[in-house]
């Protein structure tokens, strides 16, 4: 038992160096997660999943929330003991289902709703004449705490600086209350939006009270030096803006 659960640790400490923004997503057939994500409150604690075991054998599954935080305008994990997890360890036979709990395990007062990652990873059985552990599949699913105060919804606010004279690096804060998802982004080189310079779905997260950043290729420079940007969150709500390139 000690060897496997120090399989289980290397398992995971090896999901958490490399998901920080992963999509709960993973092969068909493979472990299936739903939802794809939860929101806590005060008055809301706890959320269960469902996870599917469709990798045609046994799995062990391990548990583990970590702080998401993007202070550095990058995806970080944090160790956390805010969210709990149940159960943390299990095995899940071939075809079966296995509810998951999450829960909170102490109220907060923050003005800003707090992220958090919940890391569903499998761990492969010892393969004999093999050493290590190798990583099957994991999954990393968005857990939101809002605040109760939260009312005023994501606020961002762009920028963006020349790289070349056809990328630009764009920045986006978002000083609202709640996250934002960004499912499609649209970027034109004029005011008046009549030029697309760029449409992409970058699927990224803009946390509550912080900021991210990312470098896009142009289909030719700006006629000026602003841009107008176009952001189509997964609620459906499209919000529009003006950036200064510097």
């Amino acid at each position: 038992m000690r060897h496997a659960n120090r399989l289980v640790r290397k398992a995971i400490w090896f999901v958490v160096a490399i998901l920080a923004a992963w999509p709960a997503r993973s092969p068909a057939d493979g472990l299936q997660i739903s939802p794809l994500g939860a929101t806590l409150s005060t008055s809301n604690a706890t959320s269960a999943f469902s996870l599917a075991n469709g990798t045609g054998l046994p799995v062990l599954v391990q548990l583990h929330v970590k702080r998401w935080i993007q202070g550095d305008g990058n995806d970080r994990l944090d160790d956390t003991d805010e969210i709990l997890a149940a159960p943390p360890i299990f095995n899940l036979a071939q075809g079966a289902t296995q509810v998951i709990r999450v829960g909170l395990r102490r109220q907060t007062a923050d003005l800003h709703e707090r992220a958090y990652r919940l890391i569903i990873a499998q761990v492969p059985a010892k393969t004999p004449g093999v050493k290590g552990v190798s990583l099957v599949v994991a999954l990393s699913v968005p857990i939101f705490v809002q605040s109760e105060n939260a009312v005023h919804g994501p606020s961002l606010q762009w920028s963006a600086e020349a790289i070349k004279h056809d990328e630009i690096r764009l920045r986006v804060d978002n000083s609202g209350d709640v996250h934002a998802h960004i499912v499609r982004l649209i970027v034109y080189g004029d005011i008046a939006r009549t030029q697309a310079l760029y449409q992409g779905t970058p699927a990224v997260y803009v946390l509550s009270g912080q900021w991210r950043s990312w470098q896009i290729k142009l289909a030719r420079p700006p006629a000026a030096n602003a841009v107008a940007i176009d952001a189509v969150l997964d609620t459906g709500a499209t919000l529009t803006a003006v950036a200064q390139v510097k």
